[in-house]
Formats: C-alpha cells, sequence, structure tokens
C-alpha cells in the first residue's frame, strides 16, 4: 500500500529520484494543499491538466506515459497552490462582506422598529 503521509520534501526527493508522472504531481499538490488546510485534488485532475496542456505551458499530451522534471513538477504546484489560496481567500473576503451587510440590514430594521 501506498505511504500517504510522505512529506512535501520527501516525495520532492522520491521525484527527483524516480521522475515525475501526473499521480507524482498530484501527490505533490495535495501536501501542498493539506499543509495550507485547503481541500484535496482527485489525481485525473492532474492527467486533464496535462491533455490540456495547462502542467507545460503549451505542451499538450495525449498519452499518460510522460514524466515531468522535478522544475515543471514544483511549477505547476506552486501555481496550483497559488490559486486555490487566491479562490480561498476571495471566498472569504465575500462571505465577510455578506455577514457584514446582513447585520447592517439587521441594525436598520431593529431601528425602524
Amino acid at each position: 500500500m501506498a505511504n500517504k503521509s510522505l512529506t512535501v520534501e520527501q516525495l520532492i526527493h522520491r521525484g527527483e529520484s524516480e521522475g515525475w508522472t501526473a499521480y507524482g504531481i498530484a501527490k505533490l499538490v495535495n501536501a501542498m494543499l493539506k499543509a495550507e488546510g485547503l481541500p484535496e485534488i482527485r489525481s485525473q485532475m492532474v492527467y486533464n491538466y496535462d491533455r490540456q496542456g495547462m502542467v507545460v505551458k503549451g505542451t499538450r499530451n495525449v498519452t499518460a506515459t510522460r514524466t515531468f522534471t522535478t522544475e515543471e513538477a514544483k511549477r505547476f504546484a506552486e501555481r496550483y497552490v497559488e490559486r486555490a489560496k487566491a479562490r480561498r481567500d476571495a471566498a472569504t473576503e465575500i462571505t465577510e462582506a455578506v455577514k457584514e451587510e446582513q447585520c447592517e440590514g439587521q441594525e436598520a430594521l431593529e431601528l425602524e422598529i
């Protein structure tokens, strides 16, 4: 059974020695997301991103046998995690703004009564 509790550093070391597959990149992304308190992704997403040319910009892959360099894997993982954090932060800001509006609306109702 695969070890699911590897650290980011251990995953990078393993990827450097064995090469990076889309599955390995997904494990790296998930370790980084977990460290940020964000939800994990399914490994199939990375295969889809690769097929669409989003792992290595402009390079589409139609086979599942491709390997990536450590630099490509790190670049994709860092970019994915940064965007996930930005989405989380934007959602938090929107939620706080809505709550603030609701509180202001409640105060206005109380003043009318």
